[in-house]
């Protein structure tokens, strides 16, 4: 019998079939049957939720710049990992109190 790695490799099959790739417009709406003031009022709580998900997030994000910063992660990978700017880095470091960005080093 021969080795798993030294065996020939097997042909995958026949290619998957198209996938329809469903956009948010075409979904149907959860708000329906209710009326404008209920409509209004989900998407109120809706929106308070992802926001606060938002900032919950923006804050987790701010912790593992400053982490990595203090870990001695460079400047640039943590701008890279980011897509923040230099100076934006440089700024939450400073408001973490980091009085000179141990990363920029």
């Amino acid at each position: 019998m021969p080795h798993p790695v030294s065996a020939a490799p097997q042909p995958l099959g026949p290619p998957p079939e198209p996938v329809e790739i469903v956009t948010w417009s075409r979904i149907p709406c959860h708000h329906a049957g209710m009326s404008s003031t209920e409509r209004l009022e989900q998407a109120s709580v809706e929106y308070a939720d992802a926001t606060k998900r938002a900032q919950e997030a923006r804050a987790r994000l701010m912790d593992a710049i400053v982490q990595a910063a203090r870990d001695g992660v460079r400047q640039i990978q943590i701008v890279r990992a980011t897509g923040y700017t230099r100076e934006a880095i440089r700024q939450i470091c400073a408001n973490a109190g980091l009085t000179e960005d141990p990363s920029r080093s």
